[in-house]
Parts: structure tokens; sequence; C-alpha cells
């Protein structure tokens, strides 16, 4: 696999829950194990993923003082709870794929079924892209953990500049409530405009709905790392 080109991460020696383990016990478990990976492939690995996505703070201050970086994932597949049914599997994912706009799949290249499910993945993905390209909408982008890491490094500063303009659109929208509440007496025109139903749903209707993210965010749709083991 790494002569291929794929990440190798670490993934602990024994397979624990590493919430339930000592500082001493994380540590062995992560650097016992980069040792054997550095034996095999020639360098060590940068990435951590805690098996169970169980981790604590002790875990995070193990990784983060040994150099490593934690790496989850955000759609999982349950491949493991769907025996042999690569359709299932590869449906499962293609669907996570779209509602949440892209992510890291967890799979497991134990399981052949998953092998299969990953191809059935990629084929659609392959397929979608041409219909984006086409239609002029975002595309899908297939990369690597740590590619998919870094992407996500250099959007946070955008991603926070936007939540804190909203943020402060909400304060000073709280503001004007306030002020309306304590201010004097409408006289009749003000009450009348601010007791219609339609005028104030529209003007509430002008706004982007929850959950609508800044356009960055759905440019980078399909943005899918594939990952082995739990």
């Amino acid at each position: 696999a790494f002569r291929r080109g794929h990440v190798i991460g670490n993934h602990s020696v024994t397979h624990p829950n590493m919430a339930n383990l000592s500082p001493e016990r994380i540590e062995r478990e992560v650097e016992h194990n980069s040792d054997i990976i550095e034996s095999v492939i020639g360098q060590r690995p940068h990435l951590f993923r805690p098996p169970y996505g169980a981790y604590s703070d002790d875990v995070q201050r193990v990784v983060q003082r040994k150099g490593y970086e934690l790496s989850l994932w955000s759609i999982d597949s349950h491949d493991w709870q769907m025996v042999g049914d690569a359709q299932g599997v590869a449906m499962n994912v293609i669907r996570l794929i779209g509602n949440m706009a892209g992510g890291t799949v967890l799979l497991h290249d134990t399981h052949p079924w998953s092998v299969r499910a990953a191809d059935m993945v990629l084929r659609w993905i392959a397929r979608e892209h041409r219909e984006r390209e086409q239609a002029g909408r975002p595309l899908y982008r297939v990369v690597d953990a740590a590619e998919f890491i870094e992407g996500a490094r250099e959007r946070l500063p955008q991603h926070q500049a936007d939540r804190e303009a909203e943020e402060a659109r909400a304060r000073r929208r709280g503001r004007r409530g306030a002020d309306a509440d304590g201010g004097p007496e409408p006289n009749a025109a003000d009450a009348s405009a601010t007791s219609n139903p339609a005028a104030t749903a529209g003007a509430m209707g002008m706004g982007g709905g929850p959950g609508e993210g800044p356009p960055e965010a759905h440019s980078d749709a399909g943005r899918a790392s594939a990952r082995g083991g739990d």
C-alpha cells in the first residue's frame, strides 16, 4: 500500500479503547506501533486514529506531545454491520457523502465487500464529477486523509470569520429587538406594520436558512478519504 502511494497511519498495537488507558499505556500503544511501521516502510506515521474513535484528554496530550495528529472520520459506512452487502455499503456511503457535502469515509479493507463497495463509490464519484462539470456545479475530489486535513486547516480561518460575522449580526439583531421592547409605544402606523404576519415572514425569509454554510464549504463538497480499520 505504501509503495502505491497510500498514506500509512497509526492505529495502535493491540486495538484497545484508548480512552480507558493510562498516559503511559497510551504512549506505549502509539510509539511501539510507530516503531513497527517505521521498520517496514522506513518512516514514522504522522496520523493517529484511535480504535473505535475513542479518545480522552490524555490521548490528545500524548498524541500532541509526540508530534502526531488525530485523524477521525465523519462518514461511517457501517460496513461491519452489513456483512457481504457491498451494494448496501456503497449506497450508504453515497447517501452520506451527498447529505454531508463530503467528508472522511470509514471503510474496512479487511472486509472483501467493503473493498468492492469502495470501487462502486469511486465509480459513482467519477460519474457525478462529469455531470457536475457539465452543469457548472462544485466538483467532487478524492484525496487522502493527510491532504483532507490540510485542506480543512486552510479553510478554517474563513469558516471562523464567517461564524464571527454571523454572531455579530445576531448580536446586532438582539440589540435592535431589545431597543424595540424598551422603547416608546408605537404609533398606529407602526403597530399596523409590526402586527402584519405576512410582512414579518417576508422580511425573515429573505435571509439564508439555518445550516447554510459559506459558498466555500459547498465548493469543497465531495472531499472523501477512505480508510480501513475501526
